[in-house]
C-alpha cells in the first residue's frame, strides 16, 4: 500500500499526497455532495407522500418510470407543480426558518438548475468533464468520477447540472447519450416546435412543457439510435446507391494538361478552383427529382501528369468515367481503380473506418495511413449528409456548414475511442477548412 509520503506509483515524482491521493480526497469530498443531494430528494419525497397522500402517488406514477428513476425523479421534485408549486417548493415553504441552511442551499441551486442538451468537451479521467450547453452557450465543469469513466469527448448527454458549492454535479442524467447528429436533431426539433431562437434563456428550458417535450424528442432519437446500431448501417447517396467512395486514376503527358483542362472546362460543373499545384472541378447532374439544386456526382483533380476522379458510389464512379474518357480518352493511359469504404470495420456502428477494398489494414500504423489516405481529399468529396456538397462548398451555406461542424464534432467523438496509434488528427479538417475548433 502506497504511503501519503511515498512517491505516487503514477510516475508524476510528486508524493502520493499532492498527487492521486489528493484526487482521492477530493473524490470523496465530491461524493459527500452527490450523497447529500439525494437524500435531500428522498426527504423531500416522504415529507410530500404524508402532505399530499394519493394524489402525490398518482402525479409520481405519471411522471416517473423504474427504468430512469434517477434521471427522472430530480425533474419531478424540482419541476412538476402540484397544486400550482413543486414538491420541493412546497417543502422549503412549510419548513421555513428551521430548515437547515445547507439544505435550502441544494433546494435553491436545484430550483436554477434546467434541463438542457450537453456536450462534453473534455473528459479528465478520474475527476469529471467539461460540458457545454448546445441551447444556451453556458460551459461547466462537472465533478463526477463515473461520468469521466464512461464519456468521451463528443457524446452529448440530456442532463440537469446544480451548482454548490463552489463546484458543479450533475442532478439528472439521461441514461443514453446520443451522438453529435442526433442530438443537433433534437435541438433543431426543440427550437421549431417551442420557436426558440438564439441563446435560450435558462427560464424557458425549467418550464415543465419545454422539458417534457425535450424528453420525448431525446428519447425517440435514442430509440432510433439502439435501433440503428442492431440493424447496423445501410449508407446510401441521394440516387439510392450504396455508398462506396470510388476513384479512378490515370496518367497523361504533362503537355497535355491544359488540353485536358480545357476539355473537362467544357462539362456542367459547380466551380473550377486551383488548390495549390493542382486544378480541382466539381460536376454536377441536374436530372435528378429529389435535388433541385442538381446533384454532385464526382470530382476531377489535375495534376502535373496524373488525373484522378472521385465519387461517392460505383455508379456516378461508372457515369464521370464514362464522360471523362469520352472527352479526353486518348490523353490518358494507364487506368487504376480503388474503393474507399467508409464503414468498414464499423461494428455495425455509425464510424468512418476507410480501407482500400481487398487490403484490410493489419497494424495501428497501416490503420492510421489509411484513415489519412481517406481523409486527404476529405475537404473536397461531395456528402451526402451535406446534399451532396464537399466539406469546403458547405462553408459557404449557414445551413450546411451547421450539418458540416456536427459532423466534426461526430468524427472527433470516434476518435477520441481509437487507441493513440491508430487515432486520426481531426485538427487537420478544421484546419483545411479554415475552421475554428469550437467547444459548443
Amino acid at each position: 500500500m502506497t504511503g501519503r509520503n511515498d512517491l505516487c506509483p503514477c510516475g508524476s515524482g510528486k508524493k502520493y499526497k499532492k498527487c492521486h491521493g489528493a484526487l482521492e480526497g477530493e473524490g470523496e469530498q465530491i461524493q459527500l455532495l452527490y450523497d447529500f443531494d439525494a437524500n435531500l430528494l428522498r426527504e423531500i419525497g416522504d415529507w410530500a407522500v404524508g402532505r399530499f397522500g394519493q394524489r402525490w402517488r398518482e402525479l409520481a406514477a405519471e411522471y416517473l418510470t423504474e427504468e430512469t428513476l434517477q434521471f427522472d425523479v430530480p425533474l419531478f421534485m424540482y419541476v412538476v407543480p402540484i397544486d400550482g408549486k413543486s414538491s420541493a417548493e412546497w417543502f422549503a415553504d412549510e419548513q421555513g426558518p428551521k430548515l437547515d441552511p445547507r439544505k435550502r442551499a441544494f433546494l435553491n441551486a436545484n430550483t436554477r438548475a434546467w434541463l438542457s442538451v450537453w456536450d462534453v468537451t473534455r473528459v479528465e479521467p478520474g475527476r469529471g468533464v467539461e460540458v457545454a450547453d448546445l441551447l444556451t452557450r453556458e460551459t461547466r465543469r462537472v465533478r463526477e468520477v463515473a461520468a469521466s469513466q464512461t464519456l468521451t469527448p463528443r457524446d452529448t448527454i440530456l442532463a440537469r447540472i446544480i451548482d454548490i458549492e463552489g463546484t458543479s454535479i450533475f442532478a439528472g442524467v439521461h441514461r443514453q447519450p446520443l451522438l453529435p447528429r442526433g442530438a443537433m436533431d433534437v435541438v433543431d426539433e426543440l427550437r421549431k416546435v417551442k420557436q426558440l431562437v438564439g441563446d435560450v434563456p435558462t427560464d424557458r428550458l425549467r418550464e415543465l412543457k419545454t422539458a417534457r417535450l425535450m424528453v420525448a424528442i431525446w428519447e425517440r432519437e435514442a430509440a432510433d439510435l439502439v435501433e440503428r446500431a442492431r440493424r447496423g448501417p445501410t449508407p446510401h447517396n441521394t440516387d439510392g446507391d450504396d455508398l462506396l467512395y470510388t476513384a479512378d486514376s490515370y496518367r497523361f503527358a504533362p503537355a497535355d494538361r491544359d488540353a485536358i483542362d480545357q476539355a473537362l472546362g467544357q462539362f456542367p460543373i459547380v466551380e473550377r478552383e486551383r488548390p495549390g499545384e493542382a486544378i480541382r472541378f466539381t460536376f454536377v447532374r441536374a436530372d435528378n427529382p429529389l435535388d433541385t439544386e442538381g446533384t454532385v456526382i464526382g470530382s476531377a483533380f489535375i495534376g502535373t501528369d496524373r488525373l484522378r476522379l472521385e465519387s461517392n458510389s460505383v455508379r456516378r464512379a461508372d457515369e464521370l468515367r464514362e464522360r471523362v474518357e469520352a472527352a479526353v480518352g486518348k490523353l490518358l493511359e494507364g487506368h487504376e481503380r480503388e474503393h474507399l469504404d467508409p464503414m468498414a470495420g464499423a461494428g455495425g456502428q455509425t464510424e468512418p473506418g476507410p480501407a482500400i477494398a481487398g487490403q484490410a489494414p493489419t497494424s495501428p500504423e497501416e490503420i492510421r495511413e489509411q484513415k489519412e489516405l481517406f481523409y486527404s481529399n476529405w475537404a473536397d468529396s461531395p456528402i451526402p449528409a451535406l446534399g451532396e456538397r464537399t466539406p469546403r462548398q458547405a462553408m459557404k451555406s449557414e445551413k450546411y456548414r451547421q450539418r458540416l461542424e456536427v459532423m466534426l464534432r461526430e468524427v472527433e467523438k470516434i476518435e477520441a475511442r481509437r487507441p493513440a496509434s491508430e487515432r486520426f488528427d481531426v485538427s487537420t479538417l478544421y484546419d483545411a477548412l479554415g475552421l475554428e475548433r469550437s467547444k459548443a
